[in-house]
């Protein structure tokens, strides 16, 4: 039976549960914030780790350099090879 907050401490717990993927933008604000850390690191993609608090504040968890997505593209029809694609294509 599942629990109204499963997945509340680790969204993890949801995969059983029906987890729902959205499409989601990031507050201006931190989604600079993980553009400047891809250029200071030398990444040209990472996969970002956050936690969202009660109170909205964004905590950094970890950032991803080979972050799995195939998954989130299928669930949330997100272009995310396309986009992959399209910037490797630029090096032929």
């Amino acid at each position: 039976m599942l629990a109204e907050d499963t997945g509340k401490i680790d969204w993890r717990q949801g995969y059983d549960y029906g987890l729902n993927l959205l499409p989601f933008n990031l507050p201006d604000e931190i989604s600079v914030k993980c553009l400047n850390y891809l250029n200071l690191m030398g990444l040209n993609f990472g996969c970002f780790d956050f936690i969202v608090t009660p109170s909205l504040e964004y905590v950094f968890l970890e950032c991803n350099p080979n972050g799995q997505w195939l998954w989130v593209e299928l669930a949330t029809e997100q272009r995310i090879s396309e986009a992959i694609a399209e910037f490797l294509a630029q090096f032929k």
